[in-house]
């Protein structure tokens, strides 16, 4: 494991087992959440400085320009519809990652799935979420979800900590439409806490176009 994709592979795709992976049912509890102000269906999102517009099937999105798609020998998560990877400096010693995971049946819900992913990062990391769950108004969706986690990262790679944090969002689409998840991983210095709530402000869901993915 080359050290672009250690950070990735390993704490950053730890619930990848179950990120969209047919989960079903209602969770017995469902995350605590804070709601977002609420925005309508027609919506166009601003894109923040120094990001780039993308879209995965219906979803549309915003990335910072600096992340790109890693080849495909380097992919850590083959699955997702899109991967993507950071830059790597003195201040960010490890590769940021952004993952879009899209589900087209057997899903379960957005709740379902992010009680699946704390039960995960509290059992394999001992971490809880940093923050209340948010709960971001999508236009176009018909509920979102986005949990925050903090968490030292090391490996045979990186055998000093480094402080790191992750966002894990899903996006539920009305009706049996598909459930959409995005991961975004990286050191803190690169990942500031204000990013997620950057990111969730850029997210719509429109009618699919022709093609599945590219620019909307």
């Amino acid at each position: 494991m080359n050290l672009d994709r250690s950070l990735t592979a390993a704490a950053f795709l730890l619930t990848a087992a179950t990120t969209l992976a047919g989960c079903s049912g209602t969770p017995s509890h469902s995350p605590s959440a804070t709601r977002l102000p609420s925005a309508s269906p027609s919506y166009a999102p601003a894109v923040p400085p120094g990001w780039i517009r993308d879209r995965v099937d219906g979803l549309t999105f915003a990335h910072p320009a600096d992340l790109v798609p890693r080849p495909a020998t380097e992919r850590a998560q083959p699955s997702a519809a899109i991967e993507l990877g950071g830059p790597v400096s003195a201040q960010v010693p490890i590769s940021p990652g952004f993952f879009v995971f899209e589900q087209t049946s057997g899903y379960g819900s957005a709740d379902a799935q992010a009680a699946v992913t704390i039960s995960n990062y509290k059992a394999r990391l001992g971490s809880d979420p940093s923050r209340p769950a948010v709960r971001p108004t999508v236009p176009g969706a018909e509920t979102a979800i986005m949990l925050e986690f903090d968490f030292p990262y090391t490996d045979g790679h990186q055998p000093t900590p480094v402080a790191s944090r992750q966002f894990e969002i899903y996006v539920q689409t009305p009706g049996a439409g598909p459930l959409y998840g995005i991961r975004f991983g990286g050191p803190a210095t690169y990942l500031t806490p204000d990013l997620g709530e950057r990111l969730v402000d850029t997210l719509r869901l429109t009618p699919a176009p022709a093609t599945t993915a590219g620019k909307p």
